[in-house]
């Protein structure tokens, strides 16, 4: 799973339970992605991740 993107790149985030939430890419700190709007994603907790794309 990629987990690194540019500072900025809007990103999707699937979650095991299949929920998905979608945010911008701040930092990645070990087992953690951080969003600009503060919130802290725990890897351990994602089934994926990517650049949102929009149809």
């Amino acid at each position: 799973m990629h987990t690194s993107f540019p500072k900025g790149t809007t990103i999707w985030i699937r979650f095991k339970t299949k929920e998905t939430t979608t945010g911008k890419f701040a930092d990645h700190k070990s087992g953690k992605v951080l969003l600009e709007d503060g919130r802290i994603i725990s890897l351990k907790n994602v089934s994926a991740m990517s650049v949102r794309k929009l149809k």
